[in-house]
């Protein structure tokens, strides 16, 4: 059972990893966003290109998500072995 524990703990460290590095690519992309809506109102940045943001940051927030989620799945599982 300690074995299983210590797969879960490793599993939840890469999943935290793979969470922070997902914040930083939405951290970034929101803020291209923001300067690129800027330059949209000056008519310097096509619609597709601020479309194309929109989609990655949903991806990535869904990412976020899942990931959360599998988190909070090790941790119960981690709560049921060690029970």
């Amino acid at each position: 059972m300690s074995e299983r524990v210590g797969q879960l703990r490793e599993e939840i460290k890469g999943l935290a990893g793979q969470r922070v590095a997902t914040d930083a690519q939405l951290t970034i992309a929101q803020g291209e966003l923001n300067q690129l809506q800027g330059l949209k109102k000056l008519g310097l940045v096509p619609t597709p290109r601020l479309t194309a943001l929109d989609r990655e940051i949903a991806r990535n927030e869904g990412t976020v998500g899942e990931l959360s989620a599998k988190i909070s799945q090790s941790q119960g599982k981690i709560a049921e072995t060690e029970f």
